[in-house]
């Protein structure tokens, strides 16, 4: 009888295992290094950061979406509506490892952003490496205030084109790979149940030889 109910549980224990493995390879990987600042004017050091892979990394200013979005957009940057405060970014940067420049910026040069778990600007951009300590200095130029209430904070995202390219495609090929082999196996345990199924009289073991009458 037990042996009927583990049959029973191999197909949906497969395609649990197949279901598991394709959220996984949508799923960030990795923590990214999160800073919160107040945007108060002034020079802030940042504490040192590194980064879990090789490629193109987005510094952001993030903010929690409890706010109008309309007002966001507004104090982030985004399109201006008719009496709106008008953006309070207004950031210069400074990336250094040990005693060297890694890169510098402005977020007057960048208008990236968009909505997710949090609203973010896109203030500048680097090619980071893993292993290796970064530290980060944001020199606020205009009082950011308005955003207190959204806990605002700096942030370190491996960009999406490298999320896409080296996570989140290689993954997709990995679970459709998982998937199609689940696929193969409930085929096989399919066929050869029905084969069992044909032969119900027939011990697997052997039947033992019926004396002659």
């Amino acid at each position: 009888m037990l042996s009927r109910y583990i049959k029973y549980l191999q197909g949906p224990a497969l395609i649990l295992v197949s279901v598991i493995a394709m959220y996984i390879a949508v799923r960030p990987s990795g923590d990214s290094p999160e800073f919160a600042v107040n945007l108060k004017p002034g020079t802030i050091t940042l504490p040192e950061f590194q980064v879990n892979m090789e490629g193109q990394y987005e510094i952001v200013l993030a903010v929690e979406r409890n706010l109008p979005r309309d007002d966001l957009d507004d104090l982030l940057g985004g399109q201006p509506t008719l009496n709106s405060p008008g953006s309070v970014v207004d950031l210069k940067w400074t990336l250094t490892s040990g005693n060297s420049i890694v890169a510098s910026g402005s977020s007057r040069n960048e208008k990236g952003g968009g909505w997710g778990q949090y609203v973010y600007r896109t203030i500048g951009r680097f090619d980071g490496l893993p292993q290796t300590p970064y530290v980060l200095e944001v020199n606020i130029l205009r009082d950011g205030s308005a955003l207190a209430p959204a806990n605002p904070r700096i942030a370190v995202w491996l960009a999406h084109e490298e999320v896409l390219d080296k996570i989140t495609i290689p993954r997709m090929r990995a679970a459709c790979h998982t998937l199609i082999a689940v696929i193969g196996i409930l085929c096989l345990w399919t066929v050869m149940g029905l084969l069992f199924r044909g032969n119900p009289d027939k011990d697997v073991k052997g039947d033992a030889p019926q004396a002659e009458n």
